[in-house]
């Protein structure tokens, strides 16, 4: 290498060497305080399917739904919100099964006219924040199906018809 070349190539990395641990430990100190955030801190972090929530609200049904060998514990519950809760007595033999909502009064032969509600993949209480739609549906005389499809193959596994809650004089 060429004199000239190596003195310079000196000079940078002597340069180099002490500028970017300065920048780098000026950096961490000029940084503003931000305090960690929770997962109830923020809406940004909640699930989708409210899994951390733990709000009690007016339990407004409770039921069991058989679904292969194994039972669905259930809970209509009205918070602010009405939510429906399910929890598996064992787990499915299932990959990662959807959760629909189905306006008719017998299974859909396509799922374009049923409403995702969410995945019931994982163990635990699993919640979810049902539409509008399904509040307005439960206060009529045939508020629909809940089904559980396979999303491998599109097939309804189960399926369970909601009771209509206008009988009850309950308000979802």
């Amino acid at each position: 290498m060429i004199s000239s070349r190596r003195q310079t190539h000196r000079w940078l990395m002597t340069a180099l060497g002490v500028l970017l641990p300065w920048l780098a430990v000026s950096a961490l100190v000029q940084r503003p305080e931000i305090p960690p955030v929770t997962a109830t801190a923020a809406p940004l972090f909640a699930r989708a399917d409210l899994g951390g929530a733990t709000a009690e609200g007016d339990l407004l049904l409770a039921f069991d739904w058989p679904v292969q060998d194994t039972q669905l514990k259930g809970q209509l519950v009205l918070d602010p919100t009405l939510q429906l809760r399910l929890i598996a007595e064992e787990p499915l033999n299932l990959a990662d099964p959807l959760l629909y909502w189905s306006s008719t009064d017998r299974s859909p032969e396509s799922l374009s006219q049923a409403q995702l509600l969410g995945s019931l993949a994982g163990a635990g209480t699993h919640r979810y924040r049902l539409p509008m739609v399904v509040g307005r549906a439960l206060r009529s005389p045939q508020p629909g199906l809940l089904l559980l499809v396979s999303p491998l193959d599109q097939r309804i596994v189960a399926s369970w018809a909601l009771p209509s809650l206008s009988a009850g004089g309950e308000r979802p």
